[in-house]
């Protein structure tokens, strides 16, 4: 067994030994696997030290300077305190007997009952986990391991949401003071340390838990530290969510200041909005912004950077939550720049989802710029691997007038269409959506009366554009194309596609 000695360990055999200065140590028992021991307080003068023996089946044993012992069940073994105590300046160290007792508010607490010079020392273990739940596997150690990483320990601490409060100034440390208890607010104050403390990932747990609480001071002091590094934050795996949870408890005031600092330098303003952890606080900022004068300004620094971000796959994100939550006076300027953009968004894997949200979410007089560009390009963007979604979305919206249009721009192409991957879609789509017979038949006779009908029905596409167009044409023009079909028996019946068109004028199933 190793007990402390000023700063240097003595084993059992009698040899010092210096430890390094990230490292607890804890030594494994040879009569009991699986067994931790080691010694809580250091030996002062003629006092005696405790020893904590923590095992994964037996809970925690505490031996005291009588010799006797107390287990604690519900003690969680992540908290090994093998590290050396050091008192809070001007204090000195007191190593008395150490008795376990309940305390009122449902913790186990140590009261240091020894050295009247110096004040009680209490140790308290607050919001436990079940006792199944209080040791993590990765903390079983085999017999020949002697050390372990006071950062890993800290860590498993800290993940497993246990407050230990030292009290009357005393903290766990090895060479450096490591706090196990979250610090005061007035403590980050100023410097670096707030900042620090927002992107490591335990801390900022705590900031947003104060945050939560909505006390106006709290809510100001971590406001005064951030909200001239929004930008920064913004973009960081932990501080991201911090800088939300200020967005969504923040007043107007403070959130034009963080809105200003955010969106005040158009390279910054970007990269928040690309970056997978960006967008995400981006959203959560135009989703609580407080007044129309500051939905104004983020469109007008969003317009210069729209046509990146809607062919961005997070950018995309924040555009789309712009013409959700903002009003059409609002979201007009977007709306204009995406129109006349409309051709390089709507052929981009994530622009042609802007454009089919754009159409969908705007009014009737802040789309019409665009359906008009997607009408007067219909038939590039019905070729394209994205751009025929955008034309097949706004066939399916019913807008009057549109449909129209579109047939109009695709007449004369509907049999290249029909053998192309993207424009069978588009094709198919028209015959779907058109309810007069008159526009389905100008579609079906263009195809039928074709030179290339034979091609077309032998076509891996085009097959299908045959199969749709003799299930809604009707009268005599279904007649004349079923005829017209025939007519090239010989050289459908044996072709793999052919022979589906064959069957459909029979009602055979075998067309599907």
């Amino acid at each position: 067994m190793d007990e402390w000695i000023g700063d240097q360990i003595m084993s059992a055999t009698g040899n010092r030994r210096y430890p390094p200065p990230d490292w607890g140590f804890l030594s494994p028992s040879d009569n009991n696997g699986g067994l931790f021991q080691t010694p809580m307080i250091r030996k002062h003068n003629h006092h005696q030290f405790g020893l904590f023996q923590v095992s994964p089946n037996n809970g925690i044993h505490v031996t005291t300077n009588t010799g006797s012992s107390a287990a604690l069940d519900y003690f969680p073994a992540e908290f090994l305190p093998s590290t050396r105590l050091s008192p809070a300046a001007g204090s000195r160290f007191n190593s008395g007997g150490l008795n376990p007792y309940y305390s009122p508010h449902s913790s186990r607490q140590f009261q240091n009952l020894g050295d009247p010079m110096s004040s009680n020392f209490r140790v308290g273990i607050r919001n436990l986990p079940a006792l199944e739940q209080r040791v993590p596997a990765r903390f079983y150690r085999s017999r020949d391991e002697t050390t372990i990483s006071l950062r890993e320990l800290e860590e498993a601490l800290l993940e497993s949401s246990i407050n230990i409060n030292l009290g009357n100034g005393f903290r766990f440390r090895n060479n450096n003071i490591v706090n196990m208890t979250p610090p005061r607010l007035e403590e980050l104050r100023g410097g670096e340390k707030m900042i620090f403390a927002i992107k490591d990932q335990q801390s900022c747990r705590f900031l947003q838990l104060k945050l939560e609480e909505g006390k106006p001071e709290e809510v100001e002091v971590i406001f005064s530290e951030a909200k001239d590094r929004v930008g920064e934050l913004m973009i960081d795996p932990s501080g991201n969510y911090l800088i939300q949870k200020l967005f969504q408890v923040c007043n107007s005031h403070q959130m034009n200041h963080l809105l200003l600092s955010a969106v005040r330098d158009e390279r910054q303003l970007l990269a928040i909005c690309l970056d997978m952890h960006g967008t995400r606080a981006m959203q959560t900022m135009l989703q609580n912004l407080r007044t129309k004068e500051q939905r104004v300004l983020v469109v007008s620094a969003l317009r210069r950077i729209a046509v990146t971000l809607a062919k961005s796959v997070n950018g995309h994100h924040v555009i789309q939550h712009c013409i959700k939550f903002f009003s059409h006076e609002e979201k007009k300027p977007l709306l204009n720049v995406i129109a006349e953009n409309c051709v390089n968004i709507a052929t981009d894997k994530s622009g042609c989802c802007v454009i089919q949200h754009c159409v969908e979410n705007a009014d009737v007089q802040s789309r019409e710029p665009l359906i008009a560009e997607i009408t007067a390009n219909s038939l590039a963007l019905s070729e394209h691997p994205y751009g025929n979604y955008v034309v097949q979305n706004i066939l399916g919206l019913k807008i009057a007038g549109v449909k129209e249009g579109i047939l109009k721009k695709l007449r004369g192409s509907f049999v290249s269409l029909s053998m192309n991957k993207y424009g069978s879609n588009v094709v198919e789509k028209c015959l779907k959506e058109f309810e007069s017979e008159e526009a389905i038949a100008q579609i079906v006779q263009e195809i039928m009366y074709s030179p290339n009908l034979l091609m077309l029905l032998q076509d891996q596409y085009g097959n299908y554009v045959a199969q749709s167009a003799l299930a809604t044409c009707k009268g005599y023009v279904r007649q004349e194309m079923v005829t017209l079909i025939n007519g090239h028996y010989n050289y459908l019946q044996s072709h793999p596609y052919g022979k589906r068109v064959l069957a459909k004028t029979r009602g055979n199933k075998q067309s599907e």
